[in-house]
């Protein structure tokens, strides 16, 4: 077995209802931690020489799967990627380095648009605008969702160039696809667990945030693509995502302080109420 020696980054592949992956973007030497939330990928069509995998009896959540490997991981910068990116060894070098930033590329969906990528924090009102999903009702790059995307709707703006940064302050970044300091990330505690899925990244964000108010977040060059929603292909793991964000959302708001934060917390359990009941099974 090929032994890594003090290796610089260690990749971090969740996967769900994910038949296959691509590590040959990754260097040899890299540390690769894939972490099973299902028993859907075959461990034996996965190579790499320094792969870790780990297998989890339910569906923990993408935050908890997360912070399992990184506890893990003996390499100073961690790299999360989702198992529907396509990745190259020009993202590899893009995302490397030592530096204090969380960084990560532009992403597009197979059709080559835009797809969120670094954004504004929510508002009130865009949390609620975001729990009840009001942008399926709107073009992608039309312009009521230029007008949202000023009070922190996710939006999926075509003129955001590469390379940029801003301050955590500013904007966050998905975790679809970023690098950042594994010492940075385990001090400010990780994911927090309590989201299974959605707003784990911008909930982290914040707190990095606070914690280290100079930590900016880049946006490097080239654009990766990221085939949304590959892993929901039935109606029911779509009802299951659903539930999902709109929990995070609820989670989210709680965490907040201040009187707009409370109505958005009373509409957004007024939409699981009419459409979920008392909330859905998400595991």
């Amino acid at each position: 077995m090929y032994i890594a020696m003090n290796p610089q980054m260690t990749v971090i592949i969740v996967v769900y209802n994910t038949t296959r992956i691509d590590l040959a973007w990754i260097p040899r030497d890299a540390e690769v931690f894939v972490v099973h939330n299902d028993n859907k990928l075959d461990a034996e069509s996965v190579h790499h020489p320094q792969i870790i995998h780990i297998y989890n009896d339910i569906n923990v959540g993408f935050g908890a799967a997360v912070n399992q490997a990184v506890m893990r991981a003996k390499s100073p910068r961690i790299l999360l990627c989702n198992p529907d990116i396509d990745a190259t060894t020009d993202h590899w070098s893009a995302l490397s380095g030592e530096s204090d930033e969380i960084v990560t590329v532009p992403l597009v969906d197979p059709a080559g648009a835009p797809t969120v990528t670094v954004t504004q924090y929510v508002t009130p009102l865009s949390l609620i605008l975001n729990g009840y999903r009001a942008s399926r009702w709107m073009s992608r790059n039309g312009r009521v969702r230029r007008i949202l995307a000023r009070v922190g709707m996710n939006t999926h703006p075509a003129n955001e160039q590469a390379p940029s940064a801003w301050s955590l302050s500013e904007r966050w970044p998905t975790g679809a696809f970023i690098s950042l300091s594994r010492e940075r990330f385990l001090s400010v505690g990780g994911f927090d667990e309590n989201y299974f899925l959605y707003y784990e990244d911008m909930d982290l964000a914040k707190r990095l945030n606070q914690e280290y108010p100079e930590m900016r977040v880049r946006l490097a060059l080239p654009p990766a693509g990221h085939g949304v929603g590959r892993s929901t292909v039935s109606v029911d793991d779509r009802a299951r995502v659903e539930a999902a964000r709109l929990e995070s959302a609820i989670y989210y708001g709680s965490k907040q302080r201040g009187p707009g934060w409370r109505i958005a917390g009373r509409m957004l359990l007024l939409r699981r109420r009419l459409v979920f009941g008392n909330g859905g099974d998400v595991a």
